[in-house]
C-alpha cells in the first residue's frame, strides 16, 4: 500500500494502474489492482500521509528560497 500511496502522491505523469505499478517495481498491475478492490482503506492515516508530504515540500521550498 505504501507504494501505491507515494505513486499517488509522487511523480507518476498518470495515476493509472499500469504507471502506478510501474513506478512501485512491479511488473503488472495484479497486484495494486487486488489492493485497491480488497483492501479496508483508513482514511485519517492516508490523509496524514498526504499531510506530511505536503509539509515535506513545503519545507524544501522554503530551503531552496533562502
Amino acid at each position: 500500500m505504501r507504494a501505491y500511496v507515494h505513486g499517488l502522491l509522487g511523480p507518476v505523469g498518470r495515476k493509472n494502474g499500469w504507471q502506478l505499478a510501474e513506478f512501485a517495481g512491479h511488473r503488472t498491475p495484479d497486484g495494486l489492482q487486488r489492493l485497491l478492490n480488497g483492501a479496508r482503506w483508513d482514511e485519517s492515516y492516508l490523509a496524514g500521509l498526504e499531510l506530511r508530504a505536503s509539509m515535506i515540500r513545503l519545507e524544501d521550498l522554503l530551503r531552496a528560497a533562502d
